[in-house]
């Protein structure tokens, strides 16, 4: 049975910014998403849509200046698309996936495609002869517009590889090139004349071919592919001949404006243009970026490229190019909030943002004193505290506005930090360093651990009872006075974080799965099966009756009976999740590997977004 996709974004724009979706987690940061885009195709001079991984699908009404995500529940990657016009359009995707909405993306129909290969490609001829091509060799036919569909001969040429694009020259006469085997090995030339009933081999190819397309006339054909390859032919694909691209990135897509007017996209930001149909090629590269340009597609007079990490551009008339998404984004490693507006994200490479709106928006901070790595951030008040890379601990008194270096005295790495009041906080470290404040970081004092193992987490829960962990399956909790006693431990694996919600509940995650829960203030623990290898990094929990835990490729689990049982929840991403923050039951924060910052609950819904610089992470974050 076909299955209906009702998406979260309705034509009528007005309704977007007040829908809220309950249990699902919405991109924050960057907006807006971050999920790598693979291609866009116009509806009008002024309508557009774009697909990429983990079930993307944007649309833009004002050729660009903003987008909204269409978001139907769908996990798959999604390749390719062709639009009719603003109500009709196809997608195609992973595991033989095609979805078709009639109604400009308010519901997108999935439609049987018979195979379970990913689709690479779709191309389709007056809105009759369809054809699909993707994996395996495979090239799919509808003749009825895409309602059915059934498998073409490609006949021989390779064996395994793919077909990674496909297109209709004339009603009859059709193009598609791929790898015979692997996606970096060889490439091969298909055409057919009979309207892509079957196939023969043109020519075969010192690499993969990526994508295939004609001038508007017919004339002048254009293959591109992995190594810099172009393949170009002057009589209509009777003979191709290689042309020189001046790159060794691999080239992914091919935009001709007119017979002669051309442009090609490609890996690490590359950009080439032709004014003599490809013949010669000039690079006019996207400077200091380097996310792979995956699409390039033009609404009305501006143009639109998509790629990497949700690289989303557009240039109008010629003029320069707008960034509004960059794909160029240091991790988000910790996530907190100060009060239910105020809220502070850290991560790789200095990188400090800010919300002052719930966590709608959140801009950029400049600490004006270093560009080291944050993994913790702790608050009270208007005070703000950060901990990282070589010891450093910065502090601000007015909310994030300017800031100050406290000394540590040392240049071990900082992790984790907690202020349970304006006064009292304690940081933990690299080689079991425990440092600790009573004057609100005036002054930091070192606390004997009696550990060289690094210490990942900490956290209290009232000014005598704390908590901390670290690698080796380490657990220690405070004692009167403020020293620190070993707790026995019920796994070897990295302990990254723990949780506690009262004087007797607490959790603890870490590496390999690791969950664990006590009932008695942390003098026993027992493990709770997660089903999963991957890491998790942090647990959160307004109370027992709703707790999240986050990790390795967009791993979320959330429990609603005190950590009992739970159940995963899609991200719709998979990068690493480092930081959590619980607001509420249903209120929550998860920060991640490309600046990735996302909400679920209450929290107010963006329709656009620019990008928000900074590179990647290159260190798990840690929470306490």
């Amino acid at each position: 049975m076909a299955r209906v996709y009702i998406c979260a974004a309705m034509l009528l724009i007005t309704l977007i910014n007040t829908l809220s979706y309950s249990g699902e987690w919405r991109w924050r940061r960057p907006l807006p998403q971050g999920n790598t885009i693979w291609k866009a195709a116009p509806a009008s001079d002024r309508v557009l849509f774009a697909v990429g991984d983990h079930g993307t699908i944007l649309v833009t009404y004002d050729a660009g200046r903003n987008w909204y995500l269409q978001y139907e529940g769908i996990t798959d990657n999604l390749r390719d698309l062709f639009v009719h016009d603003t109500l009709h359009a196809f997608i195609v995707g992973d595991n033989g996936m095609i979805l078709r909405t009639t109604d400009g993306g308010f519901h997108w129909l999935e439609i049987a495609s018979g195979i379970q290969a990913g689709l690479n490609c779709i191309d389709i001829h007056d809105q009759a002869i369809a054809l699909a091509g993707g994996d395996s060799r495979t090239i799919i036919r509808s003749t009825d517009g895409g309602s059915t569909w059934s498998q073409t001969n490609l006949g021989t040429g390779g064996y395994g590889g793919t077909v990674n694009s496909v297109v209709f020259k004339s009603p009859s006469e059709a193009w598609a090139t791929g790898a015979t085997s692997g996606t970096y090995s060889g490439g091969i030339i298909y055409r057919s004349l009979d309207s892509g009933q079957t196939w023969t081999t043109v020519k075969t190819l010192t690499a993969s071919g990526l994508r295939v397309r004609f001038s508007p006339s017919g004339i002048i054909g254009l293959i591109v592919g992995v190594g810099g390859m172009i393949q170009r032919s002057t009589d209509g694909g009777t003979t191709w001949n290689s042309v020189t691209s001046g790159t060794s990135y691999g080239l992914n897509d091919i935009f001709f404006g007119t017979n002669s007017e051309c442009y090609v996209v490609g890996d690490n930001a590359t950009l080439l243009s032709s004014t003599n149909a490809g013949a010669t090629w000039t690079a006019q590269p996207f400077a200091s970026l380097y996310a792979s340009l995956n699409g390039l597609s033009r609404v009305g007079s501006t143009f639109i490229a998509v790629g990497e990490f949700g690289f989303l551009a557009s240039n109008e008339s010629g003029t320069a190019w707008t960034y509004l998404n960059n794909g160029d984004h240091a991790a988000v490693n910790w996530v907190t909030f100060a009060d239910e507006q105020l809220g502070y994200a850290v991560g790789q490479y200095g990188l400090i943002v800010r919300t002052t709106n719930g966590g709608e928006t959140w801009q950029d901070i400049s600490n004006g004193i270093t560009g080291d790595s944050f993994y913790g951030v702790s608050t009270w008040g208007s005070h703000v505290w950060i901990v990282g890379d070589l010891g450093v601990l910065l502090h601000s008194s007015d909310a994030g506005i300017t800031w100050e270096q406290q000394t540590t005295n040392t240049t071990l790495t900082l992790l984790s930090i907690q202020f349970i009041d304006g006064q009292n906080g304690w940081t933990v470290g690299y080689q079991g360093m425990m440092l600790r404040t009573t004057d609100g970081g005036r002054n930091w004092l070192p606390v004997p651990t009696g550990t060289t193992s690094v210490l990942f987490g900490i956290s209290f829960s009232s000014l005598g009872v704390g908590f901390t962990v670290g690698d080796y399956g380490v657990m220690m909790r405070s004692l009167p006075g403020g020293s620190w006693t070993p707790i026995p431990s019920v796994t070897s694996a990295a302990l990254f974080s723990g949780q506690f919600l009262n004087n007797v509940d607490g959790f603890c995650v870490g590496g390999n799965g690791t969950l664990i829960r006590t009932a008695d203030g942390g003098s026993t623990w027992t493990q709770i099966p997660t089903g999963t290898t991957r890491n998790i990094y942090v647990t959160d929990g307004h109370g027992l009756s709703s707790l999240w835990a986050v990790g390795d490729t967009a791993y979320i689990i959330h429990s609603t009976d005190g950590g009992s049982t739970w159940f995963a929840e899609f991200g719709k991403t998979e990068y690493d999740l480092f930081g959590l923050y619980v607001h509420d039951d249903t209120t929550a924060w998860i920060g991640g590997d490309n600046g990735t910052i996302l909400a679920t609950g209450s929290v107010p819904q963006g329709t656009s977004g620019m990008g928000l610089v900074g590179p990647e992470k290159d260190l798990r974050p840690l929470k306490s």
